[in-house]
């Protein structure tokens, strides 16, 4: 896993972990808000995370999806990176 990713998965880790009673709208806000910050450090490292990404994220961390079909999309979306 790349350093960038593992960042990502502990922010939005523990986003989850402190927002646990909120609200579901309030949880998504918290987590849109997580996604801009990130994608902002990840542009600072010359990486760049589509919209069509960040709402792959968004999903599976809202509970949309589950983490095997989340994989699974990330897989399929890799394969048209050129």
């Amino acid at each position: 896993m790349k350093l960038a990713d593992q960042t990502y998965n502990q922010l939005l880790e523990g986003i989850l972990v402190e927002r646990k009673s909120a609200s579901m709208k309030e949880l998504e806000a918290d987590l849109i808000r997580a996604m801009r910050s990130t994608k902002a450090s990840l542009q600072v490292e010359g990486l760049h995370v589509t919209d069509q990404e960040a709402s792959l994220v968004l999903s599976r961390m809202m509970g949309d999806i589950s983490q095997a079909e989340f994989l699974q999309r990330a897989k399929e979306a890799s394969l048209h990176v050129r």
